[in-house]
């Protein structure tokens, strides 16, 4: 599709061509972005679980809640992922990555839900990172104990290719039993216009037709 847009502001006129097939129409990034395969028993947690696009390594893994963490309901279907840190060693502070693939280079916007623990066993503050291969994308964002799903934007730029996405504890946080849960997790396209607006921002724009 093309849109012809002409901004009108004093005597600049600018024409934009978009075509929005190579912003818009791009396949699902992220698989399994809200943790409902493998399917888990209702009320439980399984560590490292195993089955589905994400790989879990250390204290990480899917809830279908409450289960043992008390955990919120999901966003978008019942079951969860989430990070617990680690009581007595940083390196085994959970992870859970996957391979991805971006389709064109641009920019992008990883979209997700976090929430925070709140039990008798362990509080919800998290420090974590979000990685694309070695590249920090998210930086020492934090759940806070007691914190529902709360929705996180970021945006980054990358070129075409495969890649691995990487959500981690932060071992630099102190040694702890706190967990943050993970929902709905999206990477997708951020439209850019030709006078750097993003995302169909056409304040003192008209549409005209050719």
């Amino acid at each position: 599709m093309l849109v012809r847009l002409v901004k009108n502001q004093g005597r600049v006129f600018l024409t934009l061509l978009a075509v929005f097939a190579a912003n818009h129409v791009q396949a699902q990034v992220v698989t399994h972005g809200s943790f409902e395969t493998p399917d888990i028993p209702t009320n439980t947690f399984v560590y490292q679980a195993a089955g589905g696009a994400w790989t879990f390594e250390g204290t990480s893994g899917i809830i279908d809640p409450p289960s043992g963490f008390n955990a919120p309901a999901g966003t978008d279907g019942p079951q969860v992922g989430f990070i617990q840190l680690h009581p007595t060693d940083p390196i085994h502070f959970g992870t859970f990555s996957q391979s991805i693939t971006l389709a064109t280079t641009g920019s992008y916007t990883l979209s997700y839900q976090d929430a925070g623990r709140s039990d008798t066993w362990g509080d919800g503050d998290v420090e974590y990172e979000v990685l694309l291969d070695s590249t920090l994308i998210v930086d020492s964002v934090a759940t806070t104990t007691g914190q529902p799903f709360t929705a996180r934007h970021f945006e980054f730029v990358a070129d075409a290719g495969s890649y691995t996405l990487t959500f981690r504890g932060d071992p630099a946080q102190p040694l702890s039993e706190d967990t943050a849960f993970f929902d709905q997790i999206v990477i997708s396209p951020t439209p850019l216009f030709a006078d750097g607006f993003e995302s169909g921002n056409t304040a003192n724009w008209s549409a005209v037709t050719p």
